[in-house]
């Protein structure tokens, strides 16, 4: 190297790893750090791109980052952009925050928020020809389940029990994760159907959590996210507002663990 070489910047440190999709989840979780007193300071790195700066949150440094689209696929889809920031910041928890759709419309409301105990990635499916009304048939015995982060989510979910005051209610659970942008209820509810069967029920589905999957060989990541619609035709009429209801639960529930006296990420230290 030349005298004249300059060394490249290093890469900001972080334990936590919040990942957005979408701008209202990242401004939702701009708004709610403003509540909580956090910082959200915009920063630019020449190898990384933009992240954001939260500072230290209970035992935590945290950064967020936004994708350049929603689904985990591409530069800067949920994949890359997970994989490229985690072995920059060696980020020891990397938390998928947004907006998802839930399942049960009649037991479940807008603006609840879904913490992922797996996630279930049905676009490993099989076709095969067969002699049916559409010539083949769907095999997802594939779609094996994966798990989250143990003790991400039983924090998460010793937090809810100590604190469970609000007006959102939380379910833990399997959460169905794919590429496709899911507005059909019919298809929705062949997922649930034909998935292999588990231990956790369903509790929603959404696009960016598939791609946290190969970040590290042994899960530190979680999904978290607030039900912005049901995967069905109401869903155009109502997403202008309800996406901001879910993201803010979802932001909400996350930075209220995270402030508290037995913050999230700090299982991972005990």
């Amino acid at each position: 190297m030349s005298e004249d070489s300059e060394s490249a910047p290093d890469f900001p440190l972080c334990d936590t790893l919040i990942l957005t999709a979408v701008s209202s989840e990242l401004d939702a979780l701009s708004q709610q750090c403003k509540q909580f007193g956090i910082s959200f300071k915009k920063r630019h790195h020449p190898f990384l791109g933009s992240y954001y700066d939260l500072g230290l949150i209970g035992f935590e440094n945290v950064i967020a980052v936004r994708s350049r689209s929603m689904g985990p696929l591409g530069y800067g889809g949920s994949a890359e952009l997970a994989s490229r920031f985690q072995r920059a910041t060696g980020a020891t928890s990397v938390i998928q925050l947004g907006m998802a759709f839930g399942m049960e419309e009649s037991t479940q409301q807008i603006g609840d928020v879904l913490v992922s105990t797996e996630v279930i990635p049905y676009d490993h499916r099989h076709y095969r020809d067969a002699l049916s009304e559409n010539g083949y048939l769907v095999n997802y015995d594939s779609a094996t389940r994966m798990n989250a982060a143990e003790k991400t989510v039983n924090a998460l979910r010793q937090f809810r029990i100590e604190e469970p005051a609000s007006d959102y209610n939380v379910y833990f659970g399997a959460i169905l994760s794919g590429a496709a942008i899911v507005h059909s209820s019919a298809f929705r509810d062949e997922l649930v159907r034909l998935v292999p069967a588990g231990n956790h029920r369903i509790v929603g589905g959404e696009m960016e959590g598939i791609g946290l999957l190969g970040v590290t060989k042994h899960p530190i990541w979680c999904v978290v996210k607030g039900i912005s619609d049901f995967a069905d035709a109401n869903r155009d009429r109502i997403i202008e507002e309800s996406r901001e209801i879910a993201c803010r639960n979802a932001s909400h529930f996350l930075l209220s663990s995270m402030t508290s006296s037995n913050p999230v990420t700090a299982a991972e230290h005990s």
